[in-house]
């Protein structure tokens, strides 16, 4: 169900009560997206007796939410562009905008799925060479707690881990290499040391 705020400003856009700042670039992707839900939603309007029907229920309030934030996002890109952000950054964040809702690019547009995932692909491409440096301009390194983020927290990470098993001396030197099963078609089972499992992580 869409919040009771996107339901509230979605109506009051519709009807013209409140206006918001005409897209900076037009032209691009999500400006035209923004652009197109609103045009559905004041058809819907046209043809519902009021904003306090059920038809307007029907029709309009379950869109609220994506309208919202099909503006959001559009108003994000325009401010993020005029800030002069990298553009693989600013590509990435249009395809991700795009990808939430996919079926309106492709319906109205004329886009196919094949040529959004190749902008995807694209866009991933172009901000991996750089991400250390983007992560480091971002100054996330204080927010980050996952241990996988860096070798040295994994490390400290996997010594704080109890380990549970027999040690090698304890294994038997009979049950190395033993068949596993009966017959003929069984696979050799080599037992690891468990002092040698921490240093394969």
């Amino acid at each position: 169900m869409p919040s009771h705020r996107a339901v509230g400003l979605t109506s009051e856009l519709l009807l013209g009560r409140y206006e918001l700042e005409p897209p900076r670039y037009p032209d691009s992707l999500l400006a035209q997206h923004e652009k197109g839900l609103f045009s559905e939603l004041r058809a819907a309007l046209a043809i519902a007796p009021s904003h306090r029907s059920s038809a307007y229920d029907r029709e309009v309030l379950p869109r609220s939410l994506p309208f919202i934030q099909a503006i959001g996002h559009r108003l994000s890109y325009d401010a993020a562009r005029a800030a002069a952000i990298d553009t693989p950054l600013l590509d990435l964040f249009e395809i991700v905008s795009v990808l939430q809702d996919e079926a309106w690019y492709v319906e109205r547009l004329g886009m196919t799925r094949s040529e959004l995932r190749k902008r995807e692909a694209c866009a991933l491409e172009a901000v991996f060479p750089h991400l250390e440096e983007y992560l480091a301009r971002m100054d996330v390194a204080p927010y980050v707690l996952a241990p996988i983020s860096s070798d040295e927290k994994w490390k400290l990470y996997v010594d704080t881990l109890q380990t549970f098993g027999a040690t090698s001396s304890e294994l038997g030197a009979g049950i190395v290499g033993e068949p596993f099963y009966d017959d003929d078609s069984s696979m050799q089972v080599q037992m690891v040391p468990h002092r040698n499992v921490r240093s394969m992580l």
